[in-house]
């Protein structure tokens, strides 16, 4: 009896450091998204014409995401505020605070009434999001195999201790 307790606490030591691991592969395909999310938003942009809901979806790129629930939400409350709208947007939970506000300001540059001011707020976000994904990029590949490797030796040193 005293094995198979050791063996399951060695076993959820190790599905916790894949789990840990499986986390920033998840944050970063979500920086690899918004990096390309704006990419797309400043093509509609520059291509001229668009209106704030298009440019929303071309960002979106037909996911269900907070660009597409922000397009959706012009268009149902068509008088909210810029502050109302940013508030009631659901983010990304793997973002960082600076990454959100990074994307909160992106996103206030798009309602204004020319294409210039759009353009200069996208490309200013893309520039900051570039420095988050490579940052994001570095930890994930730092970190990954050693929460990998902590979880499988923690989970062997609890196996080696209970027995």
């Amino acid at each position: 009896m005293q094995w198979i307790g050791a063996l399951l606490a060695a076993g959820g030591c190790a599905l916790l450091g894949a789990l840990c691991a499986r986390r920033l592969d998840a944050r970063e395909r979500a920086m690899e998204f918004w990096e390309n999310a704006l990419a797309r938003m400043a093509s509609a942009v520059e291509t001229g014409g668009a209106g704030l809901p298009e440019i929303l979806r071309a960002g979106a790129d037909g996911g269900e995401n907070t660009l597409a629930q922000a397009a959706r939400l012009l268009e149902e409350k068509p008088a909210l505020s810029q502050g109302d709208w940013l508030s009631a947007l659901v983010w990304e939970p793997l973002l960082t605070e600076r990454e959100t506000a990074a994307l909160r300001d992106a996103l206030s540059g798009l309602f204004a009434a020319t294409a210039e001011p759009q353009k200069k707020a996208l490309a200013q976000a893309q520039e900051k999001w570039r420095g988050f994904a490579r940052a994001a990029r570095e930890a994930a590949d730092k970190n990954r195999r050693l929460y990998c490797s902590l979880g499988f030796l923690g989970g062997a040193a609890l196996f080696i201790l209970l027995c």
